[in-house]
């Protein structure tokens, strides 16, 4: 599974719950990993102690215009 395939669902949940606090976090988290050299975000990211583990690169399936 993808940065995608994992957020989207807590994100759409926390938005029809009107947990806004929570969305907003889940998306300032997914945006701490993006890659500011290209504006890509690697395919998957640890969390906790794991934090720096992560993907190099991405399979693509999201065109990000910048």
């Amino acid at each position: 599974m993808g940065t995608r395939d994992v957020s989207q669902g807590p994100f759409e949940l926390f938005m029809s719950m009107q947990e806004y606090a929570k969305a907003r976090d889940l998306f300032k988290e997914i945006y701490s990993h993006q890659y500011q050299e290209t504006g890509t975000w690697p395919q998957w990211f640890m969390f906790d102690q794991y934090a720096v583990i992560q993907q190099e690169e991405s399979h693509g399936d999201i065109v990000v215009c910048h």
